[in-house]
């Protein structure tokens, strides 16, 4: 849930674009790297993990942030040549699924000038599956190494089949046996891991790299608010002299009374979000605001804030049905 502003017009005449740079429960993605914070130690880990292996695991507790680490962390470290990434769900089946996107992929209009007739001739001397074809034509077309990004992968073992799974089992081992440059990060909730055994007995290399996504400790949530709300063009800033109170105060409250010391990523989206509402009042997330620790002691404790925000989603279901 980003918005932009309409442009200020700063002392010179230049224009800015003033943004919200929180993005409530809403994944991040490549467009949002100005505003993605707190991870920088897990995107530098996965970097270096691509050049290592072909295959990578990224797993972690539900709403830590793994999908945004790719889509957006990850996403960060590449120039647009040197990547192609593809994101692909379940669906209905996870191998039609991907032979779709591979299709849809491939069926894009070629840019202009780029001559590519030479493809026919080179396609019908060379053998292979449908799977092996698609990926040598996509990689010939765009001339990127090849990312296969394969989100929510938990639902293959909630909803898919035993032949499902094994036919994807096979698919993997295909594409790692290929000459093109692809690879395969596979994002799981940790509560599945177990469900991988007979996928790491036919592809050994399943489990060699894999990162778990952490929950949000102090540090990171420190970093996550401080690089928000330092941002040039962010509508948000912490009042002077008391940032590092606001930064503590906020992790507390979201935290609770517990003794850990980590919290959970959407807790503290919903945090910050009815944080600034309460501060401006402002649905459409345009107005200014500065956090500081009165506004802090008003908002109450993180039960408080997840009542309001569950009453108000009740709420407006409760309209849409009647409208």
């Amino acid at each position: 849930m980003v918005r932009w502003i309409e442009p200020d017009r700063k002392a010179d005449n230049t224009s800015i674009m003033i943004r919200y740079p929180f993005k409530f429960l809403s994944a991040y993605n490549s467009e949002d790297t100005d505003i993605f914070f707190g991870r920088d130690e897990e995107v530098e880990q996965l970097y270096q993990m691509v050049f290592q292996s072909d295959l990578l695991l990224v797993y972690g507790g539900s709403g830590t942030g793994k999908s945004s680490l790719i889509s957006c962390g990850l996403a960060s470290r590449f120039e647009p040549h040197d990547w192609l990434a593809l994101t692909i769900r379940r669906g209905r089946n996870i191998n039609e699924s991907l032979r779709s996107k591979l299709a849809s992929m491939v069926k894009q209009e070629v840019p202009a000038g780029m001559d590519l007739s030479w493809l026919d001739e080179t396609e019908e001397a060379e053998a292979g599956s449908e799977l092996s074809q698609q990926i040598q034509t996509l990689y010939r077309q765009y001339f990127r190494p090849i990312y296969l990004i394969f989100d929510q992968f938990e639902e293959l073992y909630i909803l898919g089949s035993a032949e499902e799974q094994a036919r994807f089992i096979d698919t993997v081992k295909e594409i790692l046996g290929m000459e093109q440059p692809v690879k395969l990060i596979i994002i799981i909730r940790e509560e599945y891991l177990g469900h991988l055994f007979e996928f790491e007995r036919a592809v050994p290399q399943l489990m060699r790299k894999k990162l778990r996504v952490e929950p949000m400790n102090l540090d990171k949530v420190r970093q996550v608010i401080v690089g928000a709300t330092s941002h040039e063009h962010s509508n948000i800033r912490l009042r002077q002299g008391e940032e590092e109170a606001v930064v503590e105060g906020i992790f507390t409250k979201v935290k609770g009374e517990g003794k850990q010391l980590t919290i959970q990523l959407p807790y503290l989206q919903v945090f910050l979000d009815k944080l600034y509402m309460q501060i401006t009042g402002d649905e459409q997330r345009q107005a200014e605001a500065v956090f500081n620790t009165k506004a802090l002691e008003e908002i109450g404790d993180m039960g408080d804030v997840l009542r309001d925000f569950l009453q108000e989603q009740a709420l407006r279901i409760q309209q849409q049905l009647t409208a």
